[in-house]
């Protein structure tokens, strides 16, 4: 336990002092800020290879929106949690492949505090980039707003991970977007919806990869 709150001390400092030196271009619409600056309770998704500055982009940009993080109860998942609460949000541990109960339980918790549920889609263990989950199931069923949010950066440190993990490098150019709310009605099929938000969360990462 010492050792996963040490790592996450040092990453929190790290992308602490890389946000500082590095000039941020966020692009949200205006809808979602308005979700976002009221603290609106909504789902917020980040392909996994693109989560490093979100708790703390979120924390800057809206400093009263608390998220409750979903993250896997593997072992690397313990680093993430401890990093995740630096920037002052919660956690839920559970993952659809371990401890989904425990996920639910939370994220019922979470949802009555009216707090938005953060969730890596294609995590914990892939494939990269395809949604995996409930997530338009429970969108659908508390009628919450889904925000997908991802980032480039100038300079970069790209891990040979399942995910292509990217870093950012401090005194980076930062290209930060958010999707327009997706609202998922009831009767639309899940499978659709699914289909339609990954390739919108898809072409997003490549408009700024480019």
């Amino acid at each position: 336990m010492v050792l996963y709150k040490i790592v996450s001390l040092v990453a929190s400092y790290y992308i602490a002092i890389t946000l500082f030196t590095s000039k941020i271009i966020a692009t949200i619409p205006q809808p979602s800020q308005e979700i976002l600056s009221c603290n609106k309770p909504c789902i917020l998704l980040f392909w996994h290879g693109r989560i490093a500055i979100m708790p703390a982009m979120i924390q800057r940009l809206y400093p009263k929106h608390i998220f409750a993080a979903v993250i896997s109860q593997h072992n690397d998942g313990e680093y993430l949690s401890y990093f995740v609460k630096k920037f002052g949000h919660e956690t839920i541990r559970g993952s659809s492949s371990r401890g989904g109960a425990n996920a639910i339980a939370g994220i019922i918790a979470a949802l009555r505090q009216k707090k938005s549920i953060a969730i890596t889609p294609d995590g914990p263990r892939g494939p990269a980039m395809k949604i995996g989950g409930n997530v338009i199931a429970l969108a659908q069923k508390y009628n919450l707003p889904i925000l997908h949010i991802c980032y480039s950066a100038s300079r970069t440190k790209i891990f040979k991970s399942w995910d292509r993990f990217m870093l950012p490098l401090p005194f980076s150019r930062i290209n930060l977007t958010c999707s327009e709310p997706w609202y998922c009605d009831h009767s639309e099929n899940r499978d659709k919806l699914k289909m339609e938000l990954e390739i919108s969360m898809t072409r997003q990462q490549e408009m700024l990869d480019i």
